[in-house]
């Protein structure tokens, strides 16, 4: 009997010690085809969000989470990387993997890390046109203020994130032709060629 206690005892205590989480630089399969070799020199910073790694040209990314005790101070950062589908690299203006001509161009990722200081906070607008405009010159394929979708659109809208839903904020158009000026969190806009 005390065999069978003790056995009992053990087996759980064992498959608990066999579970892993995922951890940094943990990929699927396939990452060498797609990637090639990667590097693992990014270091999750002390606060949340979506990072692109410039190391191994965005076509790796990283979620860094910061657990906080109850005096809010960091005790770790849990830290997961993904990396982007064939031919995409991750776009740190939109936090999606996305074409290299429709990207921010890796080198200046870093510039854009900021875009994720919005996390958590409640109807706070995901991107404005401050921040589309600041990445536009640095798009191949951007139309630029001139062109003639950007002139149609002068509203100052902005998207903002509740959870499940996506709403505007203000100024509804008129006209369902009119092209949005602002990005939506987490989705690509119907008229993204309006940018690019």
């Amino acid at each position: 009997m005390k065999v069978f206690v003790i056995f009992c005892l053990l087996v759980p205590m064992s498959l608990a010690a066999t579970r892993t989480r995922r951890a940094a630089y943990d990929f699927a399969d396939g990452v060498d085809e797609v990637v090639g070799q990667v590097r693992t020199t990014f270091q999750c910073p002390q606060r949340y969000g979506y990072f692109a790694d410039v190391d191994n040209d965005c076509k790796v990314y990283h979620v860094c989470n910061p657990i906080r005790d109850s005096q809010d101070n960091i005790q770790e950062v849990q830290h997961f990387s993904f990396f982007c589908g064939n031919q995409t690299v991750f776009d740190q203006l939109t936090l999606t993997c996305s074409h290299p001509e429709e990207a921010v161009p890796c080198p200046n990722a870093p510039d854009f890390f900021y875009v994720n200081d919005k996390f958590g906070v409640e109807e706070a607008p995901f991107l404005m046109d401050t921040d589309v405009e600041r990445a536009a010159p640095l798009k191949p394929g951007y139309k630029g203020t001139g062109s003639p979708a950007y002139a149609a659109s002068s509203r100052q809208d902005a998207y903002v994130s509740t959870p499940g839903a996506f709403h505007q904020e203000q100024n509804e158009p008129q006209d369902d032709h009119v092209p949005s000026n602002t990005l939506h969190f987490g989705q690509r806009t119907q008229r993204s060629t309006d940018y690019y």
